[in-house]
């Protein structure tokens, strides 16, 4: 059996490219398998024991549960699923199942590919079709991740792929912060300098957790996306020797990864390698940053298609908030002020506003601001159908807003180590991307948003120009060449 291990959560940890790497991972195993099927037999990819295999993968796609994890945008989306996976009153339009479309959904790419060439080189080819070649060598893949992450992922991926909780902890650095108030308030101590302490004997308690099913359960190799989680996971790896994977996303480098890059067999980077000095040239490869394939750039008509499933009014533009995994105050506090204004402007509003921070919209605007703590299946639709999307400067959430091609305003947090959300929007900022907004701006003024996203939704020029800007920085490819690396290492680490 081939095991693979993912690892991330926490600050440039995000959960939502492993997921889109494990169903990338499954997806070219299943394709490979297939190929070295038609290969040993002799026969066409589509005949005799290749069907089965062929069955298999279309019976993935076609269930909402399986590898792909490719769910249908309107699938409960006339019911709200909250952060801890409990349904609750509905909050999308009207509950109208009847009206769903039962063709193929709009918006959703299907992940699982027959046919895959090019994905990985010669060698590679030959090494993952011995893996996969015969059902005798089935794929276990798992995700380890933190316990604040862990519902938040598992309502991403399938039933297949496993999902561990370890001990970790973090190192909380906040930037733009006065001397006195970072080391002497009453609130950092409490809030900031007591928990790094704690937070100590959770890393050295992840590190002998890791430690320990690793010995027990070893995968052939790790990936690692960044985030204070995966310090305890790779240095273990380090220690027993498993090759290690790791990919960083920001454009400044994170402390996690500026550890585990020494003993990395390789290294993906979001932005130029330029921008990450410290790691090692000769292992260190700008990727990009691996977006889920269900996130794509819609058509007017499928995005107004796509909107009426969703129970959505296809009419009206739709204003996507999205604060990143643990959700952002600001927007929370913010919308409530201001989306009266906004739905007058024959708009409507999503709002995903994280874990504990929900509330229930005024009554006379329900029928077009919706709030969720969190959204997992119906993320990746919601995305695809919006008009405007809202965000922090995380790097996953600008990718998919390139993606997409999708009018965004940015709030930066201003607090974050390295201040390096600021940094990432500046770059956006900087080639007329985006609308960038200060957060203490907007703290002392709600309305300044309100205003950008009048203005959008006015100027048609202003539109069309942040659609092209935003829609230069995707790189569609950044997946694939994620999954090329782990598989290589994977490969190199199997003959070792």
């Amino acid at each position: 059996m081939k095991r693979i291990l993912c690892v991330g959560g926490g600050s440039g940890g995000h959960v939502t490219p492993i997921v889109a790497v494990v169903e990338e991972l499954r997806s070219s195993l299943r394709a490979q398998r297939s190929n070295q099927c038609a290969c040993h037999s002799g026969l066409d990819p589509e005949s005799s024991n290749c069907d089965v295999i062929a069955n298999e993968v279309k019976q993935s796609n076609n269930n909402p549960t399986a590898a792909s994890r490719n769910v249908s945008p309107s699938s409960d989306l006339a019911r709200k699923t909250s952060y801890t996976g409990q349904p609750v009153e509905p909050h999308f339009g009207k509950e109208n199942k009847s009206s769903l479309p039962k063709s193929e959904p709009i918006g959703v790419v299907r992940n699982i590919r027959l046919q895959q060439p090019n994905l990985v080189d010669d060698d590679e080819e030959n090494r993952v079709g011995a893996l996969a070649s015969t059902d005798k060598q089935p794929l276990d893949i798992r995700i380890w991740t933190g316990k604040r992450f862990a519902v938040q992922t598992r309502g991403l991926v399938d039933d297949q792929t496993r999902v561990d909780v370890i001990a970790s902890g973090k190192l909380r650095r906040y930037a733009n912060l006065t001397f006195w108030h970072k080391w002497f308030s009453w609130y950092h101590l409490t809030k900031t300098h007591l928990p790094n302490l704690i937070d100590l004997f959770k890393i050295v308690i992840g590190f002998f957790q890791s430690l320990a099913k690793l010995i027990f359960w070893r995968p052939d190799v790790i990936f690692a996306k960044g985030g204070y989680v995966c310090l305890p996971v790779g240095v273990a790896a380090a220690l027993l020797r498993i090759p290690l994977v790791i990919h960083d996303s920001d454009s400044v480098p994170g402390l996690t990864n500026r550890i585990l890059a020494r003993w990395a067999a390789v290294v993906g980077t979001g932005s130029p390698v330029e921008n990450y000095p410290n790691y090692p040239r000769v292992k260190t490869k700008f990727v990009g940053i691996p977006v889920r394939p269900e996130i794509r750039k819609l058509s007017d008509e499928e995005k107004r298609q796509l909107k009426k499933s969703l129970n959505l009014d296809p009419e009206n533009e739709l204003i996507f908030v999205m604060g990143g995994g643990g959700g952002a105050q600001v927007f929370t506090d913010t919308f409530q002020k201001i989306a009266p204004e906004i739905v007058k402007r024959n708009a409507q509003i999503v709002l995903s506003t994280g874990k504990g921070k929900s509330f229930t919209p005024d009554k006379n605007i329900a029928k077009s601001f919706f709030v969720y703590e969190f959204l997992s299946d119906n993320y990746a639709a919601t995305m695809n159908a919006c008009d405007i999307f809202v965000t922090r400067a995380g790097v996953t959430s600008l990718a998919e807003a390139a993606t997409v091609g999708v009018p965004t305003i940015i709030v930066p947090s201003p607090y974050l180590s390295g201040d390096h959300q600021t940094k990432n929007a500046a770059v956006d900022e900087k080639a007329d991307a985006a609308i960038v907004l200060k957060q203490l701006d907007l703290e002392k003024d709600p309305k300044i948003l309100a205003r950008a996203v009048s203005d959008i939704l006015r100027d048609t020029k202003l539109r069309d120009k942040l659609k092209r800007n935003m829609a230069k920085f995707a790189k569609p490819d950044a997946l694939s060449d994620m999954v090329k690396m782990i598989l290589r290492a994977m490969g190199k680490g199997s003959r070792k």
